[in-house]
């Protein structure tokens, strides 16, 4: 499969029944729109305070919810909504008087929080003085003043040493509860000399001793607490229920206010507006039996894009390859021109991925919990990709396991049937499985460099894909084949086959790879430049190496919890034999699936984005949006 072509199209529509067809075609959901038009965004529109109020409104009334556990969001998926559970919503909430009514609310409580935060705090300082059975008027004479101040041992001696005031000890401390009484003809100095001790001074109530002032305040913090519960209980009870209609009236207007922000950016006349959109060429005419049956007297055109435009790109991909668009998705999206990459690395990531995790148990582990999430959960397009994308990479586990003999570590060594669907023993020959990661890098590398050379024929860059492209493929066959002939094989005639492929390689390399030089007497230079470069390619090969060093340490930890495990009861007796089902359940899904599924993820992504798509992957494109309907917290059934 490919990138889906697409289409501009154009509808033009009398002013009167646009509206309606806008709400059609997000109805439909398959169109991306694009605007000639640039419109300021009316953050002061009456459907924007409205999605302002119900934001507000929803937001705090989670403080009241108890939050969906995963479990059952997973289960039970988005909520439906009808057309006519919408249009009761709609009519039965007053999202103004209920946004004031909660506001002013929160502003209340702010008020009483407030209030019984500074009468906790009062209470903190009034509990030290306690004792004291004195009012703040009883503290001042006709020609002296009394203040209850908290000093330390130097600070008092030094108050009695100023001349100025005399200072008795009315709770022991450390630090001391003080009296410090001075006249009022001295107040200013007096001020000075405490401001310079560094003392604390106790507001002491006019009227009240501080025993009744505590007890004051505690009777206006319990009237404030019980005021508080009121509120807050009057909020649960008023509005709560009603939390699920606001959901529904904000994704509700959310979506209207889209659909107003591009019907506004739509060129238009006095009588006319034209909606202008990319339109999936396999949708064609599907858009033309819609416009058509609106009976709304539009006028719709397509045109194909220039090359002036930039088309947004639609991944179209069979179920297998489609599942592994997420991989794609990670790297970048690719340019509308060119190739998508998602089929051609699908089987390759499965397989990498497969021989990394290597193990039969644990691919069949991934492959139950695939199946299960598919089947029982509600999980967006995006989760369901990746759970396929688990679905068939374990798979490939099980493959590997079963050839490799692989079944939770060496659990199953011996068994007559895992035996014969052995064809190598890791443990004994791990020389044959590293020579096999090498060349599946091998055969990677040039078939990414294979893809850039026929995608450049197709797009009629054929001197670029002869000179540069094969000419590289050429040099890496007749080295490779040179190598392992010399190794392995001594064969004359491998020998001269690799003499006269990387021979032509290295022609095509130096002579004419720097075509694209101006300066003919350049092209050379920039040849060995491009010949220098080829040690890239077999420094990639070697990179492949990580599936084998994934394996193996898949393959070694696996033996290592099954040996442990038989080991127990010999260190820890009767304990042991309690303790095996749980060193082998941790050992084997916490830790070793859970660490080698995610560096077998990984290390298979890298090899691609490294070492595959630099081979032929173009990026800068954009993917297609669909002005749609968008689904946050409800799911509208009928529309």
């Amino acid at each position: 499969m490919a990138i889906s072509r697409v289409l501009k199209v154009h509808i033009a529509c009398p002013s009167g029944v646009n509206g309606k067809v806008f709400e059609e075609l997000q109805e439909w959901g398959k169109l991306e729109i694009f605007s000639k038009k640039e419109v300021a965004p009316d953050d002061s529109g009456k459907i924007k305070h409205t999605i302002l109020e119900l934001e507000f409104i929803s937001g705090y009334l989670k403080n009241y919810k108890q939050k969906d556990s995963v479990w059952k969001k997973l289960n039970e998926g988005l909520p439906a909504v009808s057309s006519s559970q919408l249009q009761k919503i709609k009519k039965t909430t007053d999202v103004r008087k209920d946004y004031e009514d909660i506001r002013q609310s929160q502003k209340y409580l702010r008020l009483i929080h407030d209030r019984v935060e500074d009468a906790k705090h009062r209470l903190d300082q009034l509990r030290e003085i306690k004792n004291i059975k004195l009012s703040g008027k009883n503290l001042t004479t006709k020609k002296t003043k009394t203040l209850i101040v908290r000093a330390s041992q130097q600070a008092a001696e030094s108050i009695n040493q100023s001349g100025l005031m005399m200072a008795v000890e009315v709770s022991s401390g450390p630090p001391a509860i003080l009296a410090v009484t001075f006249f009022k003809k001295d107040e200013k100095k007096v001020s000075g000399e405490i401001e310079n001790l560094n003392i604390h001074i106790f507001d002491i109530p006019a009227d009240k001793t501080p025993s009744e002032e505590i007890q004051s305040l505690e009777k206006i913090i319990k009237s404030s607490e019980n005021e508080i519960k009121e509120i807050h209980k009057k909020i649960k009870d008023k509005y709560l229920k009603k939390s699920f209609d606001y959901m529904v009236l904000l994704d509700y207007y959310e979506n209207f206010f889209m659909r107003e922000t591009e019907y506004k950016k739509a060129l238009a006349t006095r009588y006319t507006r034209v909606i202008s959109a990319w339109c999936p060429d396999f949708l064609k005419e599907d858009l033309i039996r819609l416009v058509d049956g609106l009976k709304a007297g539009c006028h719709i055109e397509f045109e194909e894009p220039s090359e002036e435009d930039d088309p947004p790109v639609i991944l179209k991909n069979g179920t297998f390859s489609e599942s592994f668009e997420v991989v794609t998705d990670l790297y970048g999206t690719p340019s509308y021109r060119w190739v998508d990459p998602t089929p051609h690395l699908s089987f390759f990531f499965a397989f990498f991925f497969g021989l990394c995790l290597g193990d039969a148990g644990y691919g069949l582990i991934l492959v139950g919990l695939a199946v299960w999430a598919l089947k029982s959960f509600k999980i967006s397009a995006s989760a369901i990709k990746f759970m396929k994308l688990i679905l068939f990479s374990g798979s490939a586990s099980v493959v590997a396991g079963v050839l490799t003999g692989g079944w939770f570590g060496d659990a199953l060594d011996g068994v007559a049937v895992i035996e014969r669907l052995r064809i190598i023993n890791l443990m004994e020959s791990p020389e044959y499985f590293l020579y096999f990661s090498i060349g599946l890098g091998f055969v990677q590398v040039l078939y990414g460099q294979l893809i850039s050379a026929l995608e450049k024929i197709k797009r009629g860059f054929i001197k670029e894909s002869l000179y540069e492209d094969f000419s590289r493929i050429l040099f890496v066959i007749g080295v490779s084949v040179f190598m392992v002939n010399s190794i392995a094989l001594e064969s004359a005639f491998l020998g001269k086959a690799s003499a006269y492929l990387s021979g032509l390689g290295l022609f095509g390399i130096l002579f004419l790879s720097g075509h694209s030089a101006k300066n003919i007497f350049l092209r050379p230079l920039k040849g060995l430049g491009n010949l220098y470069g080829m040690t890239d390619y077999f420094k990639d090969m070697v990179s492949y190496s990580r599936i084998f060093a994934l394996g193996m340490a898949t393959a070694i930890l696996g033996m290592a919890i099954n040996e442990i495990s038989k080991q127990l009861p010999a260190m820890a007796g009767f304990i042991g034999y309690i303790a095996i089902p749980f060193v082998l359940i941790i050992g084997h899904l916490v830790i070793n699936l859970l660490m080698s599924c995610l560096s077998g993820y990984v290390h298979t992504s890298r090899l691609q984005y490294v070492e595959f798509f630099t081979r032929f992957f173009e990026g800068g494109g954009k993917r297609f949006t669909p002005f749609r309907n968008v689904a946050k917290r409800v799911n509208f059934a009928d529309k």
